[in-house]
């Protein structure tokens, strides 16, 4: 009476394994790792964008700096040159622009060095962007090609499912399907040691196990006990 829905509460176990096994393969893992690596560079790639408008920025600005000290020079040599300021002041003055001058200068070499190890940064994160993107593709396929083969024993299994199914009682169809929304797998279960539900081990009392009634319902992990 119990035989086919045994063979076929076996086959449901064993595509839920199937389907636990394509979720939690090295692939899903890989996969899920390289979504977060990708995620990490875009994140590190926008700051790194970020930080090398910023000294474009600032470099720009030092370029103007030392366009604006470059013109005070001249000014300064023009008034010079036609006696509107005399030597002293042409000499304090020049020393001053100078000054700043070279200070704008080695800022400017700075930055610049600056935004060459940005781009150095920027070129190493592509070069790993592109790295993710091939294993994240192989591992992908790989994924996919595995869910086939595991798709085609679950087909078979559900094949199976639907011929066992003839032979079943509609009355224990039911119950195995309502125990079953209710978590509860395995649903029927032997007597282990003629004592013992083979669902949670917990052993059975004396007035359980004489009940001359094929069927015990378990108390404790609420399974149905077939006796054979």
């Amino acid at each position: 009476m119990y035989e086919n829905i045994f063979k076929y509460q076996e086959c449901d176990m064993e595509i839920f394994k199937i389907k636990k096994r394509m979720q939690t393969t090295e692939y899903k893992k890989i996969i899920s790792t390289m979504v977060q690596k990708n995620k990490d560079i875009q994140r590190d790639k926008d700051a790194m964008e970020k930080e090398a408008n910023i000294l474009l920025n600032q470099i720009n600005d030092v370029k103007n700096s030392i366009n604006n000290e470059k013109n005070e020079m001249e000014s300064l040599e023009s008034q010079y040159n036609e006696n509107k300021i005399t030597k002293e002041i042409f000499v304090s003055k020049e020393m001053e622009v100078s000054t700043r001058l070279n200070n704008l200068l080695k800022k400017l070499v700075k930055l610049q060095k600056d935004v060459e190890i940005v781009n150095k940064k920027f070129d190493e994160l592509k070069k790993n962007a592109k790295i993710i993107k091939i294993n994240y593709k192989n591992a992908k396929e790989a994924q996919e090609n595995f869910e086939k083969n595991e798709l085609r024993a679950i087909q078979k299994l559900e094949n199976d499912k639907k011929e066992l199914s003839k032979n079943i009682d509609s009355a224990i169809m039911n119950e195995y399907e309502k125990y079953k929304k209710d978590n509860i797998m395995p649903v029927y279960v032997k007597l282990y040691n003629n004592e013992c539900c083979g669902g949670c081990m917990q052993k059975l009392s004396t007035s359980q196990l004489s009940k001359d009634d094929k069927r015990i319902d378990c108390e404790m992990c609420r399974r149905i006990i077939i006796k054979e």
